[in-house]
């Protein structure tokens, strides 16, 4: 995993969870000039949330605003034929059956740790530690999430696009994606007086997690 979000630190992941109050886990954005992002994770005052730009800008948050406790937690977004929904470590957050889409389709960046809070919000960094980043090209179930929540999965499993278990270290600045696409990222603004990594390059056994993403 890594540890030491903040102040500039990103993960840019080349493809087509937390101490703080508020903060960008994962999202897709465009690049100046062009500024913009959708399917976005985030904390915003402590509430755990999933930003879609659609249309009509829908962000889904969770009701309880305490997610910045200090402990681990699973974060996931879907969108497709049942909706845009948002779960918290396994359990359904919040849904809105009407949004199945994105208007989103000007670019794919991906990255980690900084991003907007909300439609038209600011950029933020992340004060934290990330683990586990899945990217999917298929909507997955309330089931298959709660399933593998807390535990590594099969870097093979159908429709798994991109998989980040930020396992690297010491001194490495890759973010290495274990599926066969290759979208390794970098890490930008790290300080490496300290490893960011927290054990790294070791497997873990699989607990409850701070922010694990999916």
């Amino acid at each position: 995993m890594i540890d030491q979000f903040g102040g500039d630190d990103v993960v840019d992941d080349n493809t087509p969870a937390v101490s703080a109050a508020t903060g960008a886990f994962v999202e897709v954005f465009t690049p100046p000039p062009n500024v913009g992002a959708d399917r976005s994770l985030y904390l915003k005052g402590g509430a755990a949330c999933f930003y879609v730009y659609a249309p009509a800008y829908s962000e889904l948050c969770s009701t309880s605003a305490s997610w910045n406790d200090g402990a681990w937690h699973h974060v996931a977004g879907t969108l497709g034929a049942s909706g845009q929904n948002h779960y918290v470590d396994g359990a359904l957050a919040g849904n809105v059956p009407g949004v199945t889409s994105s208007a989103f389709n000007w670019n794919t960046g991906f990255r980690a740790g900084y991003g907007y809070i909300g439609p038209d919000g600011p950029l933020v960094y992340l004060t934290g530690d990330l683990d586990e980043i899945r990217l999917w090209s298929v909507e997955r179930t309330a089931g298959e999430i709660a399933a593998a929540r807390a535990t590594p999965i099969d870097p093979m499993t159908a429709g798994l696009h991109g998989y980040w278990k930020l396992d690297a270290g010491p001194s490495s600045m890759i973010a290495r994606d274990s599926t066969w696409h290759g979208y390794y990222g970098a890490l930008i603004g790290f300080a490496m007086s300290r490893s960011p990594w927290i054990t790294p390059g070791l497997s873990r056994s699989p607990v409850p997690r701070r922010t694990g993403l999916a």
